[in-house]
């Protein structure tokens, strides 16, 4: 009976002081941790939020660029970090849904060591290729692939784009060479001059050089059309919706940190991301804003990793 008594106690000790905690909160600035050096689409969609959300809290929220480790250095010092709301975690979803897969020992885990707050964006994957190429549909991509077996290549430079090409293997049977880049903008004059066959990458980059001519898009890896690019069939249309795939931003905090302050910090952030100035803003830099409930998030988080791993583990890819 002492122990019971004593464990409540402890219990509604710890209740109350995180409802105290939560009442006081945020009395000092925050931070947002990202991954990526500053300049750079996230680095610039963080700014806009962090902007947005530190006005209606009242306190500056500080993007805190912590780059290295691909993506590791930030994803760890973020799940060490105390518990009290005042660090946050801003990653994208292949940091949070592929890590586990590729790599043999991984110094956080993204279920166990994080609490989701709010998804953030939404972008698809785009199959795109050059005037020059012997194909425009994916269906002819593929019957293309069929007949010259060995002989196509794709390009990618982050894992989730990647990982769309080795399941249009998987599905379709075909064979293709993927041809590692460390990022976009060396990929789009490679394909530009035909010196890779297809790009699987983030739409918006290529949305300008599709529109004057000097890129072919083939699909779009998504279940609905794009209105940037309303003439691009998706590979649903083309039969494969396998190959869908929805890349995402969303906020985390350490485990551990109260619900209350989860919850305001939730309210906070779908506030300003469905906010009109904000919204056009990032709509304006080619992001697909979708807020969402911390239970939403978690379970696209579950979603996605039960998707990945085993396409990770079949076609045996480990981190470079």
């Amino acid at each position: 009976m002492m122990k019971k008594f004593l464990i409540t106690s402890v219990a509604m000790a710890t209740l109350l002081a995180a409802n105290a905690m939560a009442q006081n909160y945020p009395n000092k600035p925050l931070r947002l941790v990202i991954s990526y050096p500053p300049g750079g689409g996230i680095d610039l969609t963080a700014r806009a939020i962090a902007q947005k959300v530190g006005e209606s809290l009242g306190q500056t929220l500080i993007v805190d660029n912590r780059v290295g480790g691909n993506t590791i250095v930030s994803a760890e010092y973020s799940a060490r970090a105390a518990p009290d709301g005042y660090t946050l975690f801003m990653p994208l979803d292949s940091t949070m849904t592929q890590f586990q897969a590729l790599y043999d020992k991984l110094p956080f885990d993204p279920v166990k060591d994080f609490v989701p707050i709010t998804r953030v964006s939404r972008t698809n994957s785009l199959i795109v290729t050059h005037p020059k190429a012997p194909f425009q549909t994916l269906e002819e991509f593929v019957a293309y692939a069929r007949a010259n077996p060995g002989k196509p290549n794709f390009a990618a430079s982050a894992l989730t784009t990647r990982l769309v090409g080795e399941i249009l293997k998987t599905v379709t049977g075909i064979d293709m060479v993927f041809v590692p880049y460390k990022g976009t903008a060396p990929m789009i004059p490679a394909l530009m001059s035909a010196e890779i066959d297809l790009v699987i990458d983030g739409m918006s980059a290529y949305v300008p050089a599709i529109k004057q001519g000097k890129l072919r898009p083939v699909a779009l890896a998504a279940p609905v059309r794009n209105p940037q690019l309303p003439d691009t069939p998706t590979t649903r249309e083309a039969g494969y919706p396998q190959i869908e795939a929805s890349g995402w931003l969303g906020v985390f905090a350490p485990a551990g940190t109260p619900a209350p302050i989860i919850a305001r910090l939730n309210t906070e952030f779908v506030k300003a991301l469905n906010s009109a100035d904000l919204g056009a803003k990032l709509e304006g830099m080619g992001i697909t804003v979708v807020s969402s409930t911390p239970e939403e998030l978690g379970a696209l988080l579950r979603a996605d990793i039960a998707k990945w791993s085993p396409v990770i583990r079949a076609r045996g890819i480990k981190a470079d």
